[in-house]
């Protein structure tokens, strides 16, 4: 990706991000939180499935290419739900239209980070939008992205994976 692709990229979601008025990171959603669905902004839903326990939360990132798998940037939309064994929904509101990549952490201690072992393998499960493959490191956002049309519900399945059998 070109400087030039990136400073677009980066520019759009400023544009979209002041022109909703709201805050780069949203909170997590809640059964509470109203679903906001205008032609231009829409939900995401994702169904993260192969959770191993009710600890925590399993939170999930909607991230663009330029934020995508970077421990130094964060994904400008987020939404999450308390764990349960088995799987879990979590809708991520408000989301413009584009082309993202989620991923997806059990967050069992609530500190919002995934915490990693030895060399920095995770400790947690983790997943990625189209169950891109994860060997040493994380996939590329091209394995892992997905179209986001509001006008056209988006519905993923996501697997959970853990180390050391991914």
């Amino acid at each position: 990706m070109t400087p030039k692709m990136i400073a677009a990229a980066f520019a759009a979601t400023l544009i979209s991000v002041s022109a909703s008025g709201q805050a780069f990171a949203q909170g997590d959603s809640s059964a509470e939180s109203p679903v906001v669905k205008t032609p231009d902004r829409g939900p995401i839903e994702i169904v993260v499935w192969n959770i191993r326990r009710d600890l925590g939360h399993v939170r999930v990132e909607i991230c663009t290419r330029f934020t995508f798998a970077n421990a130094h940037r964060t994904c400008p939309y987020h939404g999450a739900a308390p764990a349960r064994v088995g799987s879990v929904t979590v809708i991520v509101p408000d989301v413009p239209a584009g082309t993202y990549a989620a991923e997806i952490y059990q967050d069992e201690d609530d500190r919002n980070v995934i915490r990693r072992g030895p060399l920095g393998i995770p400790l947690e499960g983790v997943g990625f939008s189209n169950d891109a493959a994860v060997a040493l490191t994380p996939p590329k956002f091209d394995a892992a992205a997905f179209d986001h049309q509001p006008s056209t519900p988006v519905a993923l399945r996501i697997k959970l994976r853990y180390f050391p059998n991914l």
